[in-house]
């Protein structure tokens, strides 16, 4: 038996050519089984020379391949799990927190009830050390670029990041303008709540006056309720806000989202109509950084709605129409889904030909 490749990502193909187990395989699939160590593996083709699999969701490693058919297991062979992309880039800073998003959107142009979760963090607006009176017009543009932070014009809305607890601080660590970060006391400290770790999702800016916003290029503002519910040994640390908070240390990445299933979510959001096709687009699998509509037999380039990062302005397929086609492009400017078009029509419920409420969901059909 062999397999091919023997080495490859959770949901890729692999081949296996059971040579030595011979006709107990059989022309179908009956009850046989394919597995990675323990764990069955989805058959998606089974002949009597040739088997195709999808390869499992499993750690990271090497592990051995079996097929099972006819009561009889086969040798095992070795098949490499590997990862779809380099090790992320780790960032280390400043933790702060708020309460809620804005009404009725946060800086993603996203409702608070929209979110895939109410795990949520903002990002900096600028990376402006020692300035904390400018607050530059958004979408930053020209000269100013130098000194955009990590929120990027809205172009890492709808990421996930995984965020882990860091040291807390013994001292003072209120943020303000011209001072040190963790001034006195013991300084920087390990403690119980050091290591615990939390999946968030990117809903939210900050351009706030303080050192945090200004000075820490990888500070991020987390949501207040969940400080709670970052997890340690398999459950949630339960009381670390607010006596063990302190702004706390922080090392995070951005990651796609855990678990993903299913496929985006499309609403038309406030004072949307046919002429001004306003829509806001999440359960991102990994962020968004673009939409084109098709419109009168060409693909354009929506317009982000200011730098509410998952919002963008479409327009029908012909003029004065109601109907839509789009496509997305993730945070690695890949078109989402093979390129799938996502089709619907402008919401029979908005009043007026406009729409009220903040996100107004399209059921939409698709194809590529």
């Amino acid at each position: 038996m062999w397999v091919s490749p023997s080495a490859g990502i959770p949901g890729s193909s692999m081949t296996i050519m059971p040579a030595g187990i011979g006709a107990t395989v059989g022309e179908t699939q009956g009850t046989g089984a394919v597995y990675f160590g323990t764990t069955p593996a989805t058959v998606t083709s089974w002949v009597v020379d040739s088997i195709t699999v999808t390869v499992p969701s499993l750690p990271l490693g090497v592990t051995n391949v079996t097929v099972k058919a006819n009561g009889v297991t086969s040798n095992s062979l070795p098949f490499t799990v590997t990862s779809a992309t380099p090790s992320p880039e780790i960032y280390t800073g400043n933790s702060t927190w708020f309460s809620s998003l804005g009404q009725p959107y946060g800086g993603c142009g996203v409702p608070q009830p929209n979110l895939d979760t109410q795990n949520f963090v903002a990002l900096n607006v600028q990376n402006d050390p020692g300035n904390y009176t400018t607050y530059f017009p958004r979408p930053i543009t020209g000269a100013d670029l130098a000194e955009m932070g990590l929120f990027n014009n809205g172009h890492n809305c709808g990421r996930w990041v995984h965020v882990v607890i860091g040291d807390f601080c013994t001292g003072i660590n209120n943020g303000a303008a011209d001072y040190p970060f963790c001034q006195g006391g013991d300084g920087w400290v390990a403690d119980q709540f050091t290591g615990a770790a939390l999946d968030m999702i990117v809903a939210d800016s900050c351009q706030d006056g303080n050192a945090w916003c200004r000075d820490d290029p990888y500070h991020l503002d987390l949501a207040q309720p969940s400080l709670n519910l970052f997890v340690l040994n398999g459950a949630p640390v339960g009381d670390m806000f607010p006596n063990y908070w302190q702004n706390r240390q922080i090392s995070w990445n951005f990651e796609t989202a855990p678990n993903y299933t299913g496929d985006i979510n499309i609403g038309f959001i406030t004072s949307a109509s046919p002429y001004w096709g306003a829509i806001s687009i999440t359960h991102l699998q990994n962020g968004i950084h673009g939409v084109q509509y098709y419109s009168n037999g060409a693909w354009t380039a929506a317009v982000m709605d200011g730098d509410l990062g998952e919002d963008f302005i479409i327009y029908p397929t012909v003029t004065a129409g109601s109907q839509y086609e789009i496509q997305v492009f993730d945070s690695n400017d890949q078109l989402i889904n093979n390129g799938r078009i996502y089709s619907f029509s402008f919401p029979s419920s908005c009043n007026a030909n406009a729409c009220l409420p903040p996100f107004t969901p399209v059921t939409y059909t698709t194809s590529q």
